[in-house]
């Protein structure tokens, strides 16, 4: 899995009397908290070669990410890549590509064009449409 979610949601700070910042109604520190444990865990049962449990963990995290940060935010990006990469290793072609195309475009627009997660997920789609007999695309 490429990258990884990291950095989810900045710290909002706790000091007395000021009013945390929230995410689409979210304490960003929890988002990120949960985003960061629910990643961990994709990690985990991802090297573990036990892709059905982790794809369902990882789906978990991009609702999280998509819910609190919108779908154009570079971590949401990162989870739907993750998804596609599970889709991947469990040969599930077909349903990896569109994920691909989505996660590179918003990292292309988001990071730039030669950013490492940009280019992680135009690299993991070519070798979907390498599976899918698909090369010149």
């Amino acid at each position: 899995i490429a990258g990884g979610p990291s950095g989810a949601g900045a710290s909002a700070g706790a000091g007395a009397g000021r009013l945390n910042a929230t995410i689409n109604g979210a304490d960003p520190e929890l988002v990120a908290f949960e985003s960061k444990r629910l990643g961990a865990r994709v990690h985990a049962l991802f090297n573990q070669g036990r892709y059905a449990e982790a794809l369902e963990v990882a789906e978990q995290q991009r609702a999280l990410l998509l819910e609190s940060y919108g779908s154009e935010h570079q971590e949401y990006a990162t989870s739907v890549n993750n998804v596609a990469t599970l889709y991947q290793a469990l040969g599930r072609h077909e349903e990896a590509e569109p994920l691909l195309q989505q996660a590179s475009r918003i990292q292309e627009r988001r990071l730039g064009h030669e950013h490492p997660h940009t280019l992680a997920s135009l690299a993991n789609l070519a070798t979907v449409y390498e599976a899918m007999g698909q090369r010149e695309k």
